[in-house]
C-alpha cells in the first residue's frame, strides 16, 4: 500500500465501480480491498473494506468526498 503512489496504474479497475475513464481501482491486500480514485493531481484512497462486504457497500465508496 505504501507503493501506491508510484504503482497506482498496475492495479485493475474496480469491477464494482466501472467508468469510462477507469478512475476507480482496487488493490487486494490479504482479506481487504483498498478502493482508490485517480484524479489529475492525486491518488485518493476512498475505502478499505473486508472482502466479506456486500457489493452495495462497495458501490457506496463512489459517494465518498476526500
Amino acid at each position: 500500500i505504501s507503493q501506491l503512489s508510484s504503482a497506482y496504474l498496475l492495479h485493475p479497475e474496480c469491477h464494482f465501480l466501472i467508468t469510462k475513464t477507469n478512475i476507480y481501482r482496487n488493490l487486494i491486500h490479504g482479506n481487504y480491498m483498498v478502493i482508490y480514485r485517480i484524479t489529475a493531481k492525486k491518488i485518493e484512497v476512498l475505502n478499505v473494506l473486508h472482502s466479506s462486504r456486500s457489493p452495495t457497500k462497495i458501490k457506496a465508496s463512489k459517494k465518498i468526498k476526500v
